[in-house]
């Protein structure tokens, strides 16, 4: 009889056992279902933000390529802006200069001009009148004296030419 108690203990064991491993199995299936689900779930949300992530480094990488390009055209644009500048300034002094020198020349005709128009009016002076070809030519020079910024006694032999008699050429 201890054999049979024996006996009935190991199978009320081994049912107690049975049932744990059949409870270990409905749990296991349970869990299996649960994260079969989690993953048809998770699978298109992780391949969707995996998606997201590359394309947001693939466009991070294309926007910086871009910045560097455009940063690069903008140094470009400032060494072309550098270069005109000081091509500007180098233009600037060139005209300076011939500025001067068409003040020069313009002073130096206009003293020239003051001269030639003295000796025709003294020429004119001394012949008791002017022939209307030189008084045509020191009316033209005058005018040109005048427009030139002359403004000296000139303009009183000026008055004083249109005065005197036309002689015969």
């Amino acid at each position: 009889m201890i054999w049979v108690t024996r006996m009935d203990s190991l199978l009320t064991n081994i049912t107690s056992l049975t049932d744990l491993l059949t409870g270990v199995g409905t749990m296991i299936t349970a869990l299996a279902g649960v994260f079969a689900a989690i993953s048809v779930i998770v699978k298109p949300i992780r391949k969707k933000v995996g998606d997201w992530i590359v394309n947001n480094i693939s466009r991070a990488h294309i926007i910086d390529q871009r910045l560097e390009n455009f940063d690069n055209a903008l140094g470009n644009i400032q060494t072309s802006i550098d270069g005109m500048k000081t091509e500007i300034q180098n233009i600037r002094t060139e005209n300076q200069i011939q500025n001067e020198s068409i003040e020069l020349i313009k002073h130096a005709n206009i003293d020239e001009m003051k001269h030639t128009l003295t000796e025709m009016y003294y020429q004119a002076k001394k012949d008791n009148g002017i022939s209307r070809y030189n008084r045509t030519n020191f009316v033209t020079m005058f005018e040109t004296y005048s427009k030139l910024g002359g403004n000296s006694y000139v303009h009183e032999l000026y008055d004083q030419i249109l005065e005197m008699p036309i002689l015969d050429d």
